[in-house]
């Protein structure tokens, strides 16, 4: 991310816009939504843990990796709180994981990335290698967020997604922060 415009190769990107929702086609409804993004962050949250703990002797990393594992939880509690105040009622994530699958379960993390999958492919990794696919994490993140404050009917509901994409945008730029001084 570092030189910003004067570093641009050319690259630009394709698709349609909505192609991050396809893991969301079927959840439209508010409660769906919300589910799919706790578990999503769950997901997340539960890599951040695992190298978290490789990069344990990585200060400055494992600091990082560390408030970000915070972070995600702050994030799932924060859905699930909205979800009970918008709805008057708690969230039926079984129920949920009923219609919707394991993204709802914490197995499968922001970018539709199987969590056990990525922690596999991270061992023996370098940090700058781990603050990539991270940044990738947090951008697919902030995408998801916007796409959904954009589907969401419940003006509430827009707000709540459009402050977790700030947050989620901040966690880009403290990753790239600490990937640019390490490259």
């Amino acid at each position: 991310m570092a030189g910003g415009i004067m570093a641009w190769q050319g690259g630009v990107a394709t698709g349609d816009p909505e192609a991050g929702m396809a893991y969301f086609n079927d959840a439209v409804r508010f409660d769906q939504l919300v589910a799919l993004a706790c578990g999503l962050e769950e997901g997340t949250r539960l890599f951040y843990v695992g190298v978290g703990k490789q990069f344990a002797a990585d200060q400055e990393a494992g600091s990082l990796l560390q408030k970000l594992t915070v972070a995600e939880e702050r994030h799932r509690q924060h859905l699930l709180a909205a979800y009970r105040t918008l709805a008057g009622e708690e969230l039926d994530i079984a129920t949920l994981h009923g219609q919707l699958g394991d993204h709802v379960t914490g197995k499968v993390m922001e970018g539709g990335v199987d969590v056990a999958t990525a922690l596999a492919w991270a061992e023996g990794r370098e940090v700058h290698e781990i603050l990539d696919l991270a940044m990738s994490l947090e951008m697919n993140a902030y995408d998801l967020y916007l796409k959904m404050g954009r589907v969401a009917e419940n003006e509430k509901a827009v707000k709540i997604f459009r402050s977790l994409a700030g947050e989620e945008h901040l966690h880009l730029q403290q990753l790239s922060r600490l990937r640019d001084e390490r490259i």
